[in-house]
């Protein structure tokens, strides 16, 4: 690409409104009314343009899926929190490893409100304690935000979040094989002695 004052506004492209905002902490920029637009980014290093490229891609990404996938579940850790109440209850059918792997599951799950209490500077154990409460209150709407558990928290889309609890599951059963495997091998080696 040549230099920036060789650009026309046909190489730019149109909005007919551009909106700065801010959600929290985060700064926004909505642009309505354009078919395309380009994104002129800068940066102090070749890392931070990277980094920009990748939040761009990520961004667009997400919308992309917005588009086809009309479906949303509540953020800050609220599907967790459900997701790990109802396989906690699960597990109380299975006896052995398979209950301890179940209610493992469950508790990594909780990891998430936990880092998101942690990261809010709130009481771990206070919120996770209140979160749980709630949700066994019906209330699964209600997730861990800065002023604690609440119901005006963020919603995610429920097929990124599908593909990302799928891919948990995966890795774990990854991990449990590789285990199975591992020990197979080893018992032999014992037994020669």
């Amino acid at each position: 690409m040549g230099p920036l004052s060789e650009l026309s506004r046909q190489d730019v492209g149109h909005a007919d409104h551009l909106e700065l905002d801010k959600i929290g902490l985060e700064k926004t920029v909505t642009l309505t009314g354009c078919e395309y637009a380009t994104f002129l980014i800068q940066g102090s290093t070749l890392q931070a343009l990277d980094e920009l490229e990748a939040f761009i891609n990520n961004s667009l990404s997400l919308l992309q899926a917005a588009t086809v996938s009309n479906g949303f579940v509540f953020g800050g850790g609220a599907i967790e929190t459900h997701l790990a109440r109802q396989l906690k209850s699960h597990a109380l059918e299975f006896s052995g490893r398979k209950q301890l792997a179940i209610d493992g599951f469950a508790e990594a799950l909780l990891e998430i409100p936990r880092c998101l209490a942690m990261n809010n500077g709130l009481s771990v154990e206070d919120t996770l304690a209140d979160l749980n409460r709630l949700h066994s209150e019906g209330m699964h709407s209600y997730g861990v935000s800065a002023e604690g558990c609440c119901n005006k928290v963020c919603v995610e889309l429920s097929e990124v979040k599908r593909v990302m609890i799928r891919r948990a599951v995966e890795v774990v059963s990854l991990m449990l094989r590789v285990d199975e495997q591992i020990i197979a091998k080893e018992i032999p080696k014992f037994h020669k002695q």
